[in-house]
This record gives structure tokens, C-alpha cells and sequence, in this order.
């Protein structure tokens, strides 16, 4: 999993954080078919993306 959904991301307003939740989950679903891709091609890939956040 790349993203990990936390009850602290809610905005409070059920249809988006519903649509929130939904971009999370094809994220992630996206990132699991990039390392099976990799993965059966044998390739060696360095994900370019960081999950740092500021305030």
C-alpha cells in the first residue's frame, strides 16, 4: 500500500470525503499495478514520489 486512509483526512462532508477516500483506494490500486508491471519485466525503478507533507 502507498497511501494508508486516516480518519483524520475527513473534511466532515460525507460526499467528499467519500470521493476522497475513492481517489486513496485507485491510488494505491495504480501503485500495486506499477510494481507487478515491474516486477514481471525484471526492471529496476525508483519511485520518484515522497510522501512528505507540510503545513
Amino acid at each position: 500500500m502507498f497511501f494508508e486512509w486516516d480518519d483524520a483526512y475527513n473534511m466532515g462532508v460525507d460526499v467528499i470525503d467519500h470521493q476522497h477516500r475513492r481517489i486513496v483506494d485507485y491510488i494505491n490500486t495504480l501503485y500495486q499495478a506499477i510494481g507487478r508491471s515491474i516486477r514481471q519485466s525484471g526492471a529496476r525503478m525508483r519511485c520518484p514520489l515522497s510522501m512528505s507533507w507540510s503545513n
